[in-house]
């Protein structure tokens, strides 16, 4: 019941823009439902307690009533500002929902930011059944309900992390490893051979023309910039993948830097 969809472009201090991916209402909304979750089921489980332990009167006198409070203050206050003071902008329903509280420059809130934010949500989230937040956030071009305007923070998704990448492997063409091994390729530098490892990457998936074509143009950039000169009638395309061989294996060799990987 907190936030607005869309981006969020913060700038820092130093002037540097954020381009952050504001949480939703309804994410946020689910995110606080189950935090609340947990909260019932803990006192579910202290019922369950009370029940197979106790004659369960604690429930209804003066005890009951104060482990009740003591929970509600926990949950409203206590549990929030703990976890995303020390879990960096996060609780359990945050977490399951992907989302993060940051400061509006984009660091990570800390004790002062989690308080503001708990102790506004007593008014916005309980007392007003989150209509006051979820009025804020549609309003606020961040999606930030009162709590994160009087804090100055924003709720944002965690950018998914990828797949980590996979390491490529060129081969020599079938005849062109003499010839790969001799070849000086220490003209074609970081930027030629991310060209030519993408080329070489994408040159099946081009119908038989345009993959011609783009190997042909390729070749006639790198092929001044090596020494000794490929074989004549060497086709581009398999020159290209004996260069992208080449060049990898100098930046796996002892003492590189690595270029080729």
């Amino acid at each position: 019941m907190e936030g607005q969809a869309g981006q969020g472009v913060l700038v820092t201090p130093d002037a540097v823009a954020l381009d952050l991916d504001v949480a939703t209402v309804g994410s946020r909304g689910i995110a606080y439902l189950l935090d609340l979750a947990l909260l019932l089921s803990v006192l579910l489980l202290l019922l369950l307690v009370q029940a197979a332990f106790t004659d369960g009167t604690w429930v209804t006198t003066g005890l009951g009533a104060a482990v009740g409070l003591v929970l509600a203050f926990a949950w409203q206050f206590g549990y929030p500002i703990a976890l995303e003071t020390l879990w960096r902008g996060r609780t359990l329903g945050k977490a399951a929902m992907g989302l993060r509280v940051v400061t509006v420059e984009g660091a990570p809130v800390g004790l002062r930011h989690a308080a503001i934010r708990a102790a506004t949500g007593t008014f916005e989230l309980l007392a007003t059944s989150g209509l006051v937040a979820s009025a804020s956030s549609f309003v606020s071009p961040r999606g930030q309900r009162l709590g994160d305007l009087a804090a100055g923070t924003v709720v944002v998704r965690e950018r998914r992390l990828a797949p980590p990448p996979v390491a490529l492997d060129f081969r020599p063409p079938p005849g062109a490893e003499a010839w790969v091994a001799t070849v000086d390729v220490s003209r074609i530098g970081p930027r030629e051979y991310a060209l030519l490892r993408d080329t070489v990457r994408r040159l099946p998936e081009l119908t038989p023309p345009a993959r011609a074509t783009t190997a042909d143009a390729l070749a006639s950039v790198l092929v001044p910039r090596i020494t000794p000169l490929p074989p004549p009638g060497a086709p581009s395309e398999a020159v290209l993948q004996a260069l992208a061989a080449a060049v990898q294996r100098r930046g796996t060799g002892p003492g590189k830097t690595g270029v080729g990987r």
